[in-house]
């Protein structure tokens, strides 16, 4: 864990949830990896495959996403979002996303993706103001009330499935995708661009790439052998999301590291912040230096 000044910590207590209970947009906190064993404890593999992220991949935490179609979207821009506005991250991030959202092309599309870029530009734009003012933790702590609101959630999925349809614009002419016709890439934007619909197949990368990161996916936890998938395949350099898909849901998962660096309390959801973002220098310069060789 780190060390510092304790006094200096600010914390944000999310409520736990029961087992069997999802939420409207994503868990407010993440839960303990051990207590999703309750979800299917009579079986064997499940069980045993939990155990097994935590021993060979070191996965401590678990945070449902809402099951509507949209889960894959949710889990992984609602992952992005949060970690691009964490007190440590710097501004650049935030206006690395804010450069990608005003070159989003939404001609033609439904006015909603407008709404959506629109209103996520004002907040982002408002975000960076305020990092530069001094006022990080302010910032995470929007993030977090933010994510808990379904409108906000629901624009989170557009901007996330807008993203992955400008991504296919730019693929269908590069020779890596020349094995999918005109008429499949046709069907892949309609699926892309309808709310409600499940991502599948070349989506799964697609998304990643046009968030400039590695999603790492954990799947068949009731099978004896699980599988892991990590898209785009050369991480190397990139920022990690971790999920885990189930029975084609997805929800979201957390390292060790970064629960120690966010001084995560599996008990009850809450984290701390030390208010000083000066503190994380050294240890997020160690972090670069350690994924310039992974």
């Amino acid at each position: 864990m780190l060390n510092g000044n304790y006094e200096e910590l600010e914390t944000f207590t999310s409520p736990k949830l029961e087992d069997d209970h999802y939420p409207d947009s994503i868990s407010p906190g993440w839960i303990d990896i051990q207590e999703m064993k309750k979800l299917y404890p009579f079986n064997s593999n499940f069980v045993k495959n939990i155990d097994n992220l935590w021993l060979d991949h070191n996965v401590v935490g678990w945070k449902k996403s809402r099951g509507d179609g949209n889960c894959y979207y949710r889990a992984v821009i609602s992952y992005f979002f949060l970690n691009i506005c964490k007190p440590y991250e710097s501004a650049d991030k935030l206006m690395n996303f804010f450069m990608r959202l005003q070159q989003l092309n939404y001609t033609s599309l439904d006015p909603f993706y407008y709404q959506a870029t629109d209103f996520m530009l004002k907040l982002i734009k408002y975000f960076i103001d305020e990092k530069v003012l001094g006022k990080d933790l302010q910032v995470f702590k929007y993030a977090l009330d933010y994510c808990q609101q379904k409108e906000f959630d629901i624009y989170l999925v557009a901007i996330a499935r807008l993203i992955t349809y400008n991504r296919i614009l730019k693929a269908c002419n590069q020779d890596e995708y020349s094995f999918i016709g005109a008429q499949e890439w046709n069907v892949i934007s309609r699926s892309v661009l309808k709310m409600g619909e499940e991502a599948e197949e070349v989506i799964l990368v697609l998304l990643p790439q046009g968030l400039e990161v590695q999603v790492v996916q954990f799947m068949f936890l009731d099978q004896d052998r699980y599988s892991v998938q990590k898209f785009c395949e050369d991480g190397h350099g990139l920022d990690k999301i971790y999920i885990v898909r189930r029975h084609g849901h997805y929800d979201l998962l957390i390292k060790v590291d970064e629960m120690e660096m966010d001084q995560i309390n599996l008990k009850d959801g809450s984290c701390m912040m030390f208010k000083d973002s000066m503190v994380y220098q050294d240890i997020i310069e160690d972090r670069k230096k350690l994924m310039a060789v992974i």
